[in-house]
């Protein structure tokens, strides 16, 4: 087995065993190159006494086992190299998951503030009306076309007095947007209620509806949060980080 955990070893044995085959090779034929040509009366006696036949035997044995030396070689180095491959595979994957583990603490650790029943579809909004088939078409065909060119400007301000149906005509556009998979994050705020009677865990809540949307941003969310020590306590002043 020194063999296989030594490269330079290997290559001269392996060396010598082709030169082994070569010279065993080498003596079978001039064996067989003798009987051929040996005169009858030889023949003769050698049919009697199988001596020669006896060294043609040998010397065959002799190719075949040096033979056998060279595959099992060549196969225990090619083997070699399969495990050092492995090797280098599994300390890729040991990095890999050494990454992951490390995402993984930073984002329990640092976890962030989510208002509860911000989103469109949260169990809290799940009775608010949408508009009903038929109306408001002009309108949300307006949004719809904002939304899907990429000359429209980021925002789209829709205004309007109290009760004039914003909410409703927001959670419509939310709604179809998600079931067309266009929606990135809501949040609709409601007067009166702690989370979402301000703006403090807006952004941190859009965030966190953005990375379940888009799992490629959580890396750069942890980042953020693993730099950003403060998010937890300092709401969106901290926050805007994440989204910068």
């Amino acid at each position: 087995m020194y063999f296989y955990r030594n490269g330079a070893i290997s290559k001269s044995e392996i060396e010598r065993a082709i030169i082994e085959i070569y010279k065993a090779v080498l003596r079978y034929a001039a064996e067989l190159l003798a009987v051929q040509n040996a005169s009858v009366g030889r023949r003769i006696l050698d049919s009697v006494t199988p001596i020669t036949g006896q060294r043609l035997t040998e010397l065959r044995s002799s190719v075949e086992n040096e033979w056998q030396k060279l595959c099992q070689w060549v196969q225990l180095d090619a083997f070699d190299n399969l495990l050092q491959n492995g090797r280098q595979a599994e300390l890729r994957l040991a990095r890999i998951d050494d990454e992951v583990s490390k995402v993984l603490r930073v984002l329990q650790n640092f976890s962030l503030p989510v208002a509860k029943g911000a989103y469109y579809n949260s169990y809290a909004n799940q009775h608010d009306d949408r508009c009903l088939p038929n109306t408001r078409v002009e309108l949300l065909s307006q949004i719809s076309e904002w939304a899907q060119s990429c000359e429209s400007k980021h925002i789209f301000w829709l205004n309007g007095m109290a009760g004039t149906g914003k909410s409703t005509i927001a959670r419509t556009v939310a709604h179809s947007f998600d079931n067309e998979g266009k929606l990135g994050a809501s949040f609709f705020f409601k007067r009166g209620e702690a989370d979402r009677g301000n703006a403090e865990r807006f952004i941190s809540t859009v965030t966190k509806d953005l990375m379940t949307k888009i799992p490629q941003l959580v890396p750069e969310v942890a980042l953020s949060l693993f730099t950003d020590a403060g998010v937890d306590d300092h709401g969106n002043a901290s926050s805007s980080s994440i989204i910068a």
